[in-house]
C-alpha cells in the first residue's frame, strides 16, 4: 500500500503539484531493485528494442523469454517444465525496469508481488501437476486505468497520487484467477484524452524503436512496453484508437474487441456517444486470440455483469473463403462525413 512520500529538501522553492510529482517518480525509481538500475549518466539509446536484446543487461535465457512472441508457447514451456513460473516472470520484470528507465512507459512497478505470486503458481504446479489455468504464470501488464489493489490508479492525474486502490478491479481478478500474473501498470495522457503518453507525473513516454518519436496514445505506455519486449501481452483500452494507434506505429496487434467482451469498469457504469472498450496488445497475433480465447473461458460476465458470456470462435477467426463485403454510410442524420472521405479513393487520384 502506498504510504505518504517524504519530503525533500527543497520543498519549499517548487508548486505543491510538483513536488507531489517528483516524489512520487523517485518512489517509482525506488520500486526497481538496484540491481536492476542503470547508470545515473547512462545514454538513452536511439533503438531500445534492440539495446535492450543486445546490450547483456539480460541473460541470454532472459533473452530466450522475453523474446517469444507467443503467449501460448510461453505458457507451454511452463506447463511442459522447460522453464518456472518464477523464471519467466522475473525476466519481464526485469527487461520492463529497463525498459522503464529507457522510454518511461510505466506507472506502477509491483515486481516483489508478481515474483511471489510466481511461485505460489510453481509450487500449486508442483504439487498438483495442474496448471491454475489457461494463462498459468504468464506475465500481463496493464494500463494505469485498472485498478491493482494497493497501487494507485492517476490516470495522470497528480490529485490522485497516494490513493491506492482497495481492492482488485474485475478484469485482475479475472486474470489471476486463470493464472495471469499482473506486474506492471504503464503510462496514459493525462485523462486518456490525447494520442500521446505525456501527464505531469509520469510524463513522456517514448516509441520502443525510435527515441525520437512518442509512443503514441492514449495506451501509449503499453504499446511501448510491449514493443520494448517488456511485456508480451498488455490490456489497454481505446474509444477512438488508444489501443490501435499505438500498437500500429510500433508494429504490434491491438484489438478493439465487441464491448461487453472484457471488463471495464467504464463502460458499465457510465453513458457515451462512442462505448469505450478494454483491448489487447500484443507482438503477434497468436497471443490476441490466445488471450481471448482464455479470458472468454474465465466467465467475465459473473465478475462484471456489464459483460456478455460470449466465447471466442475460432470459426470465425479464420481467414474467409470468399471476399468480406464491407457496408458503411457517409450520413447519419445529424453529421456528414469529410469530402475526401465520401468521394471515392479510385475518383480522387487518378493518373
Amino acid at each position: 500500500m502506498n504510504s505518504i512520500l517524504p519530503k525533500d529538501a527543497h520543498d519549499d522553492e517548487v508548486p505543491q503539484w510538483k513536488r507531489l510529482a517528483e516524489r512520487k517518480r523517485q518512489a517509482q525509481d525506488n520500486s526497481i531493485p538496484k540491481e536492476w538500475h542503470l547508470p545515473a549518466d547512462h545514454a538513452i539509446p536511439v533503438n531500445p528494442y534492440e539495446y535492450l536484446k543486445t546490450s547483456g543487461l539480460l541473460t541470454p535465457e532472459e533473452v530466450h523469454i522475453t523474446e517469444h512472441t507467443e503467449a501460448k508457447i510461453l505458457v507451454y514451456r511452463m506447463i511442459s517444465h522447460q522453464v518456472t513460473a518464477e523464471e519467466v516472470v522475473t525476466a519481464f520484470c526485469k527487461r520492463a525496469a529497463f525498459a522503464q528507465q529507457l522510454i518511461k512507459c510505466c506507472t506502477e512497478m509491483f515486481f516483489d508481488n508478481a515474483i511471489e505470486q510466481a511461485r505460489s503458481l510453481d509450487r500449486h504446479f508442483e504439487t498438483t501437476g495442474r496448471p491454475v489455468g489457461p494463462l498459468h504464470g504468464l506475465p500481463i501488464s496493464l494500463k494505469d486505468v485498472f485498478d491493482v489493489e494497493g497501487q494507485d490508479t492517476t490516470w495522470g492525474w497528480v490529485s490522485l497520487i497516494g490513493k491506492a486502490a482497495h481492492r482488485h478491479c474485475p478484469l485482475v481478478e479475472i486474470l489471476i484467477s486463470q493464472g495471469a500474473v499482473p506486474y506492471v501498470k504503464t503510462n496514459v495522457s493525462q485523462s486518456l484524452m490525447m494520442t500521446d503518453s505525456y501527464n505531469h507525473i509520469f510524463q513522456q513516454s517514448l516509441h520502443s524503436h525510435n527515441t525520437t518519436f512518442t509512443s503514441g496514445g492514449s495506451s501509449g505506455g503499453e504499446g511501448a512496453l510491449v514493443g520494448c519486449r517488456g511485456s508480451v501481452l498488455g490490456i489497454g483500452t481505446d474509444i477512438g484508437g488508444s489501443v490501435r494507434f499505438p500498437a500500429n506505429i510500433q508494429g504490434l496487434y491491438g484489438l478493439f474487441p465487441t464491448i461487453p467482451r472484457i471488463p471495464l469498469d467504464d463502460s458499465g457504469k457510465r453513458e457515451f456517444l462512442v462505448n469505450p472498450a478494454a483491448g489487447p496488445i500484443a507482438s503477434s497475433l497468436g497471443s490476441i486470440e490466445f488471450f481471448m480465447d482464455s479470458l472468454a473461458k474465465g466467465q467475465p460476465e459473473l465478475y462484471d455483469p456489464a459483460c456478455s458470456p460470449i466465447q471466442w470462435s475460432w470459426d470465425l477467426a479464420k481467414l474467409p473463403q470468399k471476399p468480406l463485403k464491407i457496408g458503411y454510410y457517409t450520413y447519419d442524420g445529424y453529421v456528414r462525413v469529410q469530402p475526401p472521405i465520401k468521394q471515392p479513393s479510385w475518383t480522387l487520384f487518378k493518373p
